[in-house]
Order: structure tokens, then C-alpha cells, then sequence
């Protein structure tokens, strides 16, 4: 038992390691799209450089939930959201929400980093309070969307896997892919170290699942015996004979609908 718990902190410890690694790479990104945006009107912001800034915040979002890291998911997710209208042409960006953009970046770097010190994080509230008054300011916005709220009323789990249970933002991600004729599928990816001695591990599975379609869900789970193993739901048009032989690479999956 000890060393089966020592293994799983080990694993998790490693995973953290990359989670870093790769949040940076998406803040570099998006620091760099916040700054050509600042530097142009409003009028003229590239539809390409929205695209890859809601991207950053939503793989931001689904890795700082994946960790437990609740206030970095939470600010990811205002920003994505707030962008979302922007896609949606439902508001115009200008100088106040660039700028509260930029300052909302700031804090979700300070949460990042004071998670890797162990350090105590910074107040968000006052960041999201700001964006969102800097985005009410835009007449054309509608009513800023409500943070995520969890179903209580999920469906019986079925046997071979634990159903995963979507937040709302998710269930709507979810429900737009498959009126477009994609279908569902959980995963569950159960880290093994003959297979991490194969390149095999989360972000190589995540990597996988993004391949096949659209990831609307990931988030690490302690089970029954005490390891750490990975859900997914993805949604994809894709057969699942595509899946064929991945039950090798430590992969389990049933297709997932919302109850």
C-alpha cells in the first residue's frame, strides 16, 4: 500500500511538471495575441488571433482542472467564456477589456506560479470582477455567463466505467458536437510504468484524444485501489473502430451520453 501511494504521488509530482511546462507555452501565446490585439483597433482584431486566444484559455481551463487548481481553472474559464461572445460577435473588443484581458492574464500567471512555490495565491475576484465590468461597458454584450454549475441529477454510473459527470459549459460543448453528428466516448487512461517507458502517458493520451475530435472533458481520479487514472469524454465522428488496440496503451471507453 505504501509504495503503491508513493508511486501515485511520484506519477502525480511528474504530471504537475508537465502541467507547468505546458501552461506556459499556452501563456506565452496568449500574452503574445493580447499584445497584437492592444496594438490594433479594436475593429481590426484578426478572427484567427481570437480563435487561438479562446483556445489557449480553454486548454488552460481543462489542464487546471485536470490538477485540482480551482482558481486558475475558474479565471481561464471567465476569459474563455468572455471570448466566446467575442467569436459570437456578440460584443466588440476595445481598449478597457484588452486591458482587463491583459490584467486578468497577469493573476492567472501569479495563481500558476504560486501553485509550483506553494505559495499563497493571489485574490482572482477582484480580476473577475473587473472583467466583467469592463466587458458590461460594450451595450451589444448580453448578461455575463454564469460560472458552471454541476447536475445533481446524473444517471446510475454504468458498470465498466464511473460516469463522468460534465459541467454545464461542458454539456453544451457536448450537445453542439453531436448536433453536428459527432458521437460521444468516455475514456478512462489507467498510467502504467511499462507503458510510460513507451512515451505513453497523459499528455501523449490527451494528445491522442484531441486527434480524433474535440476534447470536451479531462480530470484525474484516485480509484478503487488507490492509483491515479484519467477521464476523458471526447466527441468525434470517427468510428470506434478507430480505438482498435488502444485498450493496449492502458485505455479503457464506452460511449457517453448525458442523462
Amino acid at each position: 500500500m505504501v509504495e503503491t501511494t508513493n508511486s501515485s504521488d511520484d506519477f502525480f509530482a511528474s504530471f504537475l511538471d508537465d502541467y507547468f511546462a505546458e501552461c506556459e507555452e499556452h501563456l506565452t501565446a496568449i500574452r503574445r495575441n493580447l499584445l497584437s490585439i492592444e496594438a490594433q483597433p479594436s475593429q481590426t482584431t484578426e478572427r484567427p488571433i481570437i480563435d487561438e486566444l479562446f483556445r489557449s484559455f480553454h486548454t488552460l481551463k481543462g489542464l487546471s482542472g485536470m490538477v485540482g487548481l480551482k482558481k486558475a481553472e475558474r479565471l481561464a474559464h471567465e476569459m474563455e467564456s468572455y471570448l466566446r461572445l467575442v467569436r459570437e460577435n456578440k460584443v466588440k473588443l476595445n481598449p478597457i477589456s484588452t486591458d482587463s484581458l491583459i490584467s486578468t492574464t497577469k493573476t492567472l500567471e501569479q495563481v500558476i506560479a504560486n501553485r509550483r512555490t506553494n505559495s499563497i495565491p493571489p485574490d482572482i475576484e477582484t480580476a473577475i470582477n473587473s472583467l466583467k465590468k469592463a466587458f458590461s461597458q460594450n451595450p451589444t454584450q448580453p448578461e455575463p455567463p454564469e460560472p458552471n454549475k454541476t447536475p445533481d441529477n446524473q444517471a446510475p454510473a454504468q458498470e465498466t466505467l464511473p460516469r463522468v459527470t460534465l459541467k454545464l459549459q461542458e454539456q453544451e460543448l457536448l450537445n453542439t458536437a453531436k448536433a453536428s453528428g459527432a458521437t460521444a466516448w468516455q475514456f478512462e487512461f489507467s498510467p502504467q510504468t511499462h507503458l510510460a517507458a513507451k512515451g505513453i502517458n497523459v499528455n501523449n493520451i490527451r494528445a491522442r484524444l484531441q486527434g480524433i475530435g474535440e476534447l470536451i472533458h479531462g480530470s484525474p481520479r484516485i480509484n478503487s485501489n488507490g492509483s491515479i487514472v484519467f477521464d476523458f469524454v471526447v466527441t468525434t465522428i470517427l468510428a470506434s473502430t478507430s480505438f482498435s488496440g488502444w485498450e493496449n496503451d492502458g485505455l479503457k471507453w464506452i460511449p457517453y451520453e448525458l442523462p
